[in-house]
């Protein structure tokens, strides 16, 4: 069952990439409340990939980005989950970027089973199974560092790393713009760690399993921050962050959790997000609470 969900990952992502390329240069923006962009592609690649999912398997629940955000899990009687982001580096993908693509995952009793990550412009098909490897291109990954060495590779980081932290590696930093591919990059063996600090469950899904299965580590960034994994049932999504770290191998992941150090200036940010349990929302609505009662 696990490779025949493989196989229609992999065919959906493939169509979903051609759709993405069909529409670029010509997808209308608009801004959400957290402040991130999504565009008309985004929308109509999710549309499609819920629809080929509901038709081919109509007891299977789905997690999107741009709509479903409510974990049902095995308490809805549902044992395969779909989590999908449609397009994630839209901000890449409206200004012309090659960073951009579509992940696709499938969870089971919590957990990633299956992981697709398609990147069009890069020519890049990324796809695991669990307990059953990694692949970019049909090439296994995992077990060298891609001809890289330590010394001369880069630490993958996100927007807000740059912003909010400080990480003293001796390697540089590279801001790709998509935390799927950030993630993917360390499991291929072009980055030697990545920094992500608000990733998000479709974000991070298909990646995750693919560093895992490439045999590098992952874990989280921070020492009170959440882990992905297992998901919960009944648990909304949409706005429940994790900080995550990931490294070519689990030293490297333990020289980034070591030495992460949030900037003065972020540290009640990062304070509010820990109270309102790593959830977006929910922090924002706290800290206009204190606003308003100051």
């Amino acid at each position: 069952m696990i490779e025949e969900l493989l196989g229609f990952a992999r065919e959906l992502g493939r169509d979903a990439g051609r759709l993405l390329l069909e529409q670029q240069g010509r997808a209308v923006v608009s801004v959400k409340w957290d402040g991130s962009v999504v565009t008309e592609a985004d929308l109509a690649v999710d549309r499609l990939v819920q629809q080929r999912i509901q038709a081919s398997y109509p007891g299977h629940g789905i997690l999107s980005e741009e709509s479903h955000t409510v974990y049902g899990g095995a308490a809805d009687g549902e044992r395969f989950t779909w989590v999908i982001d449609p397009l994630d580096g839209t901000t890449n993908y409206s200004l012309g970027l090659c960073y951009w693509g579509c992940s696709i995952a499938v969870v089971s009793d919590g957990m990633p089973v299956v992981g697709v990550l398609v990147m069009p412009m890069l020519g890049a098909e990324f796809w695991a199974i669990k307990g059953g490897g990694a692949f970019l291109n049909g090439e296994r990954l995992g077990g060298g560092g891609g001809g890289v060495s330590k010394r001369s590779s880069f630490v993958a980081i996100c927007s807000r790393s740059w912003r909010y932290l400080e990480l003293p590696v001796r390697q540089k930093g590279r801001l790709l713009g998509s935390a799927a591919y950030d993630l993917a990059a360390v499991a291929q063996g072009i980055a030697v760690g990545c920094s992500q600090v608000l990733s998000h469950i479709w974000d991070l899904a298909a990646s995750w399993l693919l560093i895992r299965e490439a045999g590098r580590s992952i874990g989280s960034l921070l020492p009170d921050a959440p882990d992905p994994f297992p998901m919960v049932p009944g648990s909304d999504y949409e706005s429940r962050v994790f900080p995550l770290a990931a490294g070519s191998d689990e030293e490297f992941l333990r020289l980034i959790q070591s030495k992460v150090r949030i900037k003065p200036a972020a540290q009640g940010r990062f304070d509010a997000l820990a109270e309102a349990g790593w959830d977006m929302r929910a922090a924002r609505q706290a800290a206009r609470q204190e606003r308003r009662q100051g």
